[in-house]
């Protein structure tokens, strides 16, 4: 067995971002998923824009237009809530199968996340509210709030490799993420916020010293397509790196070119 500063030795941010880099460099097939689930974001935010709703307000009264983006907006929160837990439940199947030296089976890995879609959704609400009830306790909670991001951290391996419910799936989670914290907010601060800063690092120089010109306005336009490019490329090695790291250091290592 072994101890908890091994695991965190060897378990690195670094080697599990490079790594991981390398897999989905190998295998583009890895942006599809990500791909769908921005898609779907992306047409519901579109559905229910500012600039479709007045062509449905003329056509209809105000309580069947409210009704219509209540429930709406209730049913796109739900779909994207359902697809996004699926989405990531695909991707500790395909860097399983990259592994195992065989190709993606992208198809297959949808299937199969299908099936435990019930696991994957329960988890995802339990720690979404584990997590909201931490926010009401006045300090600790905060404490409380950084422990759960890494504990419950690698949910979606557990639940798709260990064949987990939901809650297995965190308490599984959570052991094995035991004495890697810091390696895990290294990796969580490199895919969530690391976009964010290239992005406003792009944007903002030239749109301080150019506001509202037609400069400032192409830059907006060629930042929407910089930033899509660049959301698309962190959240998937956001999803390929957990399934990577509980693969490799849970269980059975596998022979592979991206050892």
């Amino acid at each position: 067995m072994k101890s908890t500063s091994e695991d965190e030795e060897e378990y690195r941010a670094l080697q599990l971002i490079g790594k991981s880099w390398r897999i989905l460099k190998s295998n583009p097939v890895l942006f599809i998923p990500q791909i769908i689930l921005i898609g779907i974001e992306y047409t519901g935010g579109l559905i229910f824009s500012s600039s479709l709703v007045p062509l449905i307000a003329r056509q209809a009264s105000e309580e069947v237009l409210t009704s219509w983006l209540l429930g709406g907006e209730i049913g796109w929160v739900i779909v994207s809530v359902v697809v996004t837990a699926w989405i990531w439940g695909v991707y500790p199947i395909l860097v399983k199968d990259v592994l195992e030296g065989e190709p993606p089976k992208i198809t297959e890995a949808f299937k199969e996340a299908w099936h435990r879609i019930l696991s994957l959704l329960g988890a995802i609400l339990l720690i979404g509210l584990i997590c909201v009830g931490c926010l009401f306790i006045p300090i600790v909670g905060i404490v409380l709030l950084f422990f759960c991001i890494v504990w419950f951290y690698h949910y979606a391996p557990a639940v798709m490799l260990d064949n987990n419910r939901a809650v297995e799936s965190l308490d599984t989670s959570k052991d094995f993420s035991l004495g890697k914290k810091w390696s895990i907010l290294g990796i969580i601060a490199f895919t969530q916020f690391l976009p964010v800063l290239i992005i406003l690092v792009l944007l903002l120089p030239p749109l301080i010293l150019a506001p509202e010109s037609f400069a400032s306005d192409i830059i907006l336009y060629l930042g929407g397509i910089v930033g899509f490019a660049v959301g698309i490329l962190f959240t998937t090695l956001g999803a390929i790196i957990p399934a990577y790291g509980y693969l490799k250091h849970k269980h059975t290592p596998v022979t592979s070119s991206h050892n």
